[in-house]
């Protein structure tokens, strides 16, 4: 066998044993469109579920959320306050938010699905328009 192909070999048998011992609920594959995919994946990771499932939703709450701030960041400059527009219904609302210099995954998931918790109509809504939302209701903009 060649040094190459046994490499590749020795790389797939984990990937493979990994995605055969995924739970059929907690696929990694599910995407994250609206407020309540979100909610779902982050609501395991705030409760600490250490399950496969609980690590599984984990990693998909918090690399939304990660790709979220880097997005923020690439948009504006740091530490600087920005807008998100085009929200609900109608498209026509806007918030603007400040994110903090430090938030931590933890928290930014509690936020998130707690502020769900009192905003039931965002279930259906875009996950991006839960997340500012949140955000605009914990770090509003400075007046």
């Amino acid at each position: 066998m060649k040094k190459l192909t046994r490499w590749r070999l020795l790389c797939a048998v984990p990937v493979l044993a990994t995605a055969l011992a995924v739970p059929a609920n907690a696929s990694p594959n599910d995407e994250i469109n609206t407020g309540d995919d979100l909610v779902k994946v982050c609501q395991l990771s705030v409760n600490g579920d250490e399950s496969q499932a609980g690590r599984i939703s984990t990693a998909s709450c918090n690399q939304y959320l990660a790709g979220f701030v880097v997005a923020v960041s690439n948009s504006t400059a740091a530490g600087k306050p920005l807008m998100l527009h085009r929200l609900g219904p109608d498209a026509n609302e806007s918030v603007c938010f400040k994110l903090p210099s430090v938030l931590k995954y933890e928290k930014f998931a509690g936020l998130v699905v707690d502020y769900s918790k009192a905003h039931l109509q965002l279930a259906d809504r875009p996950a991006l328009e839960l997340v500012g939302r949140s955000l605009a209701n914990k770090y509003p903009c400075p007046k």
